[in-house]
């Protein structure tokens, strides 16, 4: 009985340690709260140099959301996230809530779900790949 009480602790707190998607919650509470302050240093810190799409335009699509709306309000949720070990590489079902305040069309509502990519490396989850349309930089340049 011993045992099992332990072996059962173990595995219990083991599972607790490695939450793929708590980790990736927190990197994407990381990306709203960067674009909610409109911070491109801290939001281009979250994405991967190898990022699978054009990194300068997607910097440049965040720079004119900046510009050009008033304000936009992120509420992300992680539904699943799957885990290549071998090359760390993170695929997350995220739900999302997108709310923009535009001083020219005023305010507009979206929510959806979409598939996000993120490579861990020594510097932990950065966003790695997105699929069109974007999550983040609406302002396509």
């Amino acid at each position: 009985m011993k045992r099992l009480t332990l072996f059962l602790f173990l595995f219990l707190s083991g599972c607790t340690l490695f939450d793929p998607s708590a980790e990736v919650g927190q990197t994407l509470s990381r990306m709203n709260q960067a674009y909610k302050e409109k911070d491109l240093d801290a939001f281009m810190g979250l994405v991967d140099k190898n990022y699978q799409g054009n990194r300068d335009n997607l910097k440049i699509a965040v720079e004119n959301d900046f510009a050009g709306f008033q304000d936009v309000d992120y509420r992300t949720s992680v539904f699943r996230t799957t885990v290549d070990k071998e090359t760390g590489i993170y695929r997350s079902s995220v739900y999302f809530v997108r709310t923009v305040r535009s001083f020219r069309y005023g305010i507009d509502n979206q929510n959806g779900e979409t598939v996000l990519t993120f490579f861990k490396g020594e510097n932990g989850l950065k966003l790695l790949k997105m699929p069109d349309p974007p999550l983040y930089g609406l302002i396509v340049p």
